[in-house]
């Protein structure tokens, strides 16, 4: 039922929240830095995206959160592409 789909969309957004911090790390960011972040999520986790916005964007810290495609994406997981940068 509906449990179900709200916790595999939760666990969705956990899974994008790691992959997130180690982009952060490996792009050197400082743990403290907030960013700005451009995302591009594939059709059928729009929904799940849109929910957990928030959520996603104060565990990584990113003051801006927007939905798109970027010329410097990189690939995470689940054909999520980001690009972020320091604010």
């Amino acid at each position: 039922g509906t449990v179900t789909a709200e916790l595999e969309a939760e666990g969705w957004a956990k899974d994008r929240i790691r992959e997130l911090q180690e982009l952060r790390k490996s792009t050197g960011l400082d743990v403290s830095d907030r960013i700005s972040v451009v995302i591009s999520v594939p059709e059928r986790q729009q929904q799940w995206a849109r929910t957990h916005r928030d959520l996603i964007a104060r565990e990584i810290l990113a003051t801006s959160f927007e939905f798109g495609e970027a010329a410097e994406a990189t690939e995470i997981g689940d054909g999520v592409r980001v690009a972020i940068a320091k604010a």
